[in-house]
C-alpha cells in the first residue's frame, strides 16, 4: 500500500513534532520509506515545499526528488483528477473555493491515491462546512483512506527501519 503525502506533514514535522536535529529518526524513517517506494509524493506537494523555500525542508526535499519525492501524474492520474474536480469538487462547492483548491496539490494527492488505491496522509481536519475544500471530507465522499502522520507510524509499526 502506498501512503501520499501532502506537504503539511513535511512542514508540520520539521516545525513542531520532528525538527531534524532533534528527531533524526523520523526523517530516517521517511527516507527508508521512499526508498522502499511504501511512501510517495505527488509533483505538486514537491514543488510547494521546494519552489518558494530555501530552508533545510526545501533542502532535504531537493535531495531526495527522485526517490520518490517527485512523482508526475501518469495519464490515468490525470484523468481522475480532471473527474474529482469537475464534476464532483464543482458541483459540491462554489467556484472560488474550487479555484483555490485547483491551485494547491490536495486534489493530486488525491487523484494519486484514488489511482493506486493509497492512503492518504495529511494533517488537515475534516470539517463540516461548505466553503473550505479539506482534504479529509473528499476522501471521506471518495471512499479514500485518510490518516494523519501518527495514524501513518502506527501503521508501519515503527521509526525503526524494517
Amino acid at each position: 500500500m502506498t501512503y501520499w503525502l501532502d506537504a503539511n506533514v513535511f512542514i508540520q514535522a520539521k516545525n513542531k513534532e520532528y525538527p531534524f536535529e532533534i528527531f533524526p529518526q523520523f526523517w530516517a524513517f521517511l527516507e527508508v520509506q521512499l526508498a522502499k517506494g511504501n511512501i510517495k509524493v505527488t509533483k505538486f506537494v514537491y514543488d510547494e515545499l521546494t519552489v518558494k523555500g530555501n530552508d533545510d525542508l526545501a533542502k532535504w526535499c531537493k535531495l531526495r526528488k527522485t526517490k520518490g519525492l517527485c512523482i508526475s501524474p501518469t495519464k490515468d492520474v490525470q484523468d481522475c483528477y480532471r473527474l474529482l474536480i469537475s464534476p464532483f469538487v464543482t458541483a459540491n462547492f462554489s467556484p472560488i473555493d474550487v479555484n483555490i483548491f485547483h491551485a494547491s496539490a490536495d486534489g493530486w494527492i488525491i487523484a494519486h491515491a484514488l489511482i493506486d488505491s493509497g492512503v492518504v496522509v495529511t494533517n488537515e481536519i475534516k470539517e463540516r462546512t461548505k466553503t473550505a475544500i479539506k482534504i479529509p471530507n473528499i476522501c471521506e465522499k471518495l471512499n479514500v483512506r485518510c490518516i494523519d502522520t501518527f495514524q501513518m507510524i502506527r501503521d508501519f509499526g515503527t521509526l525503526e527501519d524494517k
